[in-house]
This record gives structure tokens, sequence and C-alpha cells, in this order.
């Protein structure tokens, strides 16, 4: 009897365990639903990653009900759980959210179904063979992004789909597709393409001539060509986008042209984009009188700037010049990047601009802030005089100074140290600048002088400067500083320490 009291003990004992382990289980299982379904994106993925330590059957069964949750972020985060249990269930699962009623969710299902084409194809195939549209379309999409040509003959025979959606959908997905030449599929696709630039949906005709785009083939200019004269204006468009780069300049040109003028800005836009992209020289004074076209729209304006900036060319300097100092933004933007990349080209034009004394002062200290954004360094030795000159304005003396800082460095402090000691306040602050970034102790008394300045912008410029220092050089000048009877330059001080985080350090003195 004692026996069995103690095989009874035992075995009870163990009973306990296992429920304690459960218990333990089933909490790791609520908790880690939780993350899955948390707001945070990084706790997400995270508790995702770790559902693999997780019987899949068992987490399936608790994620399948928030499929049919109210909120489509709730079915969306359930789609990428089910995605990580990579069964045949969690895929069948996700293929019947296709369905769903809210456009993001079922996409994001496509994309779930497109990571694993081997596991998800029976379910894809299931969907493109339904009488469901939007099943259909994110099949699709689906298929687009895995670009399985195992696909190819239902992708085909929906290219001829009642739906107008599908239809597009299939021939991007056609376009989609990389074949040897060799492959009669390469032909037949080409061949479905083509008779797709005859469609009565105009987004059908656009899919078709870009994905004819993708291919090469003999007749491919003239078909763009063909498209560009669509009455669609979005089929213009994709005909522009789908010009081989490797076409003879003199041809794209030729084809260009005509669609500077064309009647709607979005394709003047991809006309004047591909120019650029297509590096037509010969384009040029056409695209500089379009941009002094009054009537022009900004947009175009602005892709006309972009190309004069990836062609490159020294005639389009005057014409962007004109643009950056205008008072529209996005054309303005972008002539801003042009002109970076102008600078960088020819710095002696920038130069010049900079040192010509006719010019409008903004638009020197504008080229001043150009070459010091490209780093150009050759001007450096014009610098010296342009700093040194009493008269040419404080402002471009200046510009000046500031870029002998970031070109010449330890060279030019013989030059900031003769500045600090000037009576102008703007060369002072040029010269305090450039000292910070050299680190000149040598001027540092003087540095610390300019905190007692009744010119504020001095003073700010000045803590500046002292920061820029190690603590330790400066902890002598700042002690000195906090005593001063004078109470701004206390007050500078306190400032400068609270800047520096210095307190405790300070407070122990």
């Amino acid at each position: 009897m004692p026996g069995q009291k103690n095989l009874f003990f035992l075995l009870f004992f163990f009973f306990l365990i296992f429920l304690n382990q459960q218990e333990i289980v089933c909490q790791g299982k609520e908790s880690i639903l939780q993350e899955i379904f948390h707001s945070n994106h990084e706790i997400r993925e995270k508790a995702i990653h770790s559902l693999s330590a997780y019987d899949a059957k068992e987490i399936f069964s608790l994620l399948s009900p928030y499929c049919e949750d109210k909120s489509p972020d709730i079915r969306c985060y359930a789609i990428a759980a089910l995605d990580s249990l990579d069964t045949c269930e969690s895929y069948a699962k996700i293929a019947s959210m296709l369905e769903d009623r809210n456009p993001s969710v079922a996409y994001r299902a496509s994309q779930a179904l497109s990571k694993n084409i081997p596991r998800s194809k029976d379910y894809l195939l299931s969907a493109l063979k339904s009488n469901n549209i939007q099943s259909q379309y994110y099949a699709l999409v689906a298929v687009e992004k895995g670009k399985d040509i195992s696909f190819w003959d239902c992708v085909v025979f929906l290219s001829d789909s009642s739906s107008p959606q599908i239809r597009r959908q299939a021939i991007i997905t056609l376009g989609s597709y990389s074949w040897e030449k060799t492959d009669k599929r390469f032909s037949l696709s080409v061949g479905i393409l083509q008779k797709k630039l005859l469609d009565s949906d105009r987004l059908v005709r656009a899919s078709a001539i870009w994905g004819l785009g993708q291919y090469d083939y003999e007749d491919k200019i003239k078909n763009i060509q063909y498209a560009a004269r669509d009455d669609s204006w979005e089929v213009r468009c994709a005909a522009l986008n789908a010009l081989p780069k490797k076409e003879r300049e003199e041809n794209l040109c030729h084809f260009l042209l005509p669609l500077f003028h064309d009647s709607h800005w979005a394709v003047r836009y991809a006309a004047v984009k591909q120019a650029g992209k297509l590096s037509c020289s010969s384009l040029l004074e056409k695209l500089h009188l379009m941009l002094l076209e009054s009537q022009e729209k900004e947009k175009v304006k602005a892709a006309i700037c972009s190309a004069l900036g990836e062609i490159a060319h020294p005639s389009s300097l005057p014409f962007l010049l004109q643009v950056w100092q205008s008072s529209s933004f996005v054309a303005c933007q972008e002539a801003d990047y042009a002109l970076t990349t102008f600078a960088y080209l020819y710095p002696a034009q920038f130069l010049q601009i900079f040192r010509d004394k006719k010019r409008d002062l903004k638009l020197r200290c504008d080229c001043a802030l150009l070459l010091g954004r490209v780093k150009a360094k050759s001007i450096s030795p014009y610098l010296y005089g342009i700093a040194k000159d009493t008269q040419e304005k404080e402002e471009i003396r200046f510009q000046a100074i500031v870029l002998l800082s970031d070109f010449e460095g330890q060279k030019a402090i013989p030059l900031f140290r003769e500045f600090l000691a000037q009576t102008s306040p703007y060369l002072q602050e040029a010269a305090l600048l450039a000292l910070g970034k050299m680190q000149d102790e040598e001027k540092l008394p003087e540095i610390f002088g300019f905190l007692s300045s009744p010119n504020t912008r001095l003073k700010e410029t000045a803590l500046w400067c002292i920061s820029q220092f190690e603590f330790e050089k400066t902890k002598p000048f700042i002690l000195q500083a906090l005593k001063s009877k004078e109470a701004n330059v206390s007050k500078a001080a306190l400032l400068l320490i609270k800047h520096l985080g210095k307190e405790k350090e300070i407070s122990t003195e």
C-alpha cells in the first residue's frame, strides 16, 4: 500500500507539471497572438518569426478567425502570420482572401502567394480559372510578381477576358516575362501584345505598348510610333516610356520633337523626361524655348530642368539660372539639382558669376553655396582675392571666407585671424565660423571676448564656435566667463554649459 500511495503521489505530481506546462503553452500562444496583431511593426515581425516554435496546425486554427475580422489591418496581419506557417492549409486560406472586400487585403494576399509559387501554384491556378474577376485580377498580380512561366497559358487566355481590368493585368504580366528569342512564346507574346494595341480600352493599349517595350524585336519602333499617335494621352505616355535606350539619337529626336507640342501636359512631361534620360543634346534649343514659355505648366518646366541637368551642356546654364532665381518652387528645386551637376562639371563658370560685381547679389551668394556643395577646391586661389577685396560687398566676402574654411582649412587660418580683428560684424562672424571649424586654440581668448558683444548674432556665433572645441580646452575660459561681472557674459557662459551638457562638471569646480 505505501508503494501504491507513493506511485499515486508521483503520478499526481507529474499531472500537475503537465497542467502547468499546458497553461504556460496557452499563455504563450495568447501572448504571441497579441504580438502578431500589435500596432507596432517590429513587435509583429518578431512575433511572426517566432511562430516556427509552435505547432503550425494549432497556430493556423487560432489565426483563421482573424481572417474574418472587421478590421482590414487585422486581416492583413493575419495574412502575414499565415504566410510564415508555410503550409498548404495556410496558403489555401490566403488564396481565399484574394476575394476580400478590401483591396489592400486582397493585394496583401497576392503578395504573400507570390513569395512561394511552388506552394501556392495550385491555388493561383484555381483563382485564374475561376469566374471571380477579383480573384483572377489579384492572382495575375501574384503571377506578375512571381514571374513563373508555367502560368503563361492562363495569362494568354485571360488577355482576351471581357473585363478590361483583367485584360490590362494579363497584358502587364505578359510584358513582365523574359524569354529567349528562340522560345516560341517570345514571338507569340509579342504578337498578342501587338494585337492589343487595337484594344477598345485605352489602358489595355497603354499596357500593351509598355509590355512591348520590354521585348527586343524588329518592329518595336514602328509599334511605339503607332502608339504615340493614339488618341489617348495615357497610351502616348506609355509609348514614350517604351523607347529603347540604344536607339540612334537622331531617330529619338525625330520621334520626341512632335510630342513636345502635345496637347496634354503629361505627354510633354514624359517626352521631356525621356529627352534627358536619353541625352538628346540636339533637342536642347527646343528645351530652352519651352523653359521660357510663360504658359507652360510648372511640372513640365521642372522636367525640363531635370532633363537639362542630365544632358549637362554649358549652353543650358543661363536658362537654368533664370529658373533658379524664379518664384516657382517646383521648377526652382529641379533647377537647383541640375545646377549642382553643372557646378561640379563647370566650377569656373560659377566662379565667374560669383566674382562678377554686376550680377545680382543673391545669385552670386547662391553660386557660392553651390560651389561649396560640390567642394570645388580648384577655385580656392581666387577666393583669397575676393575675401580681401575691400571694394567687394561684405556678403560676398563672407561667402569667400566660408568657402576657404571648407577648401583650404589650416592654410587659411592667418586670414581668418586677420578678419577676426575687423570692425565689420559680418566679416567677424565669418571668421568665427571659420576658426570654429579649424578649432584654432590660439584665438580662444578673442573668441570668448565676443560673448560680451552687444551684437546678438556675433554672440551666438561665438557660442557655436566655442562649442566646436574640446571641452577641456575651453573649460578655463568658461569658468572665467562665469565669474564675469558683465551679466550678459556670465549668462552666455551658462547657456554654453547647458548646450554642452557639462553642468555637473562645472558645478564641482
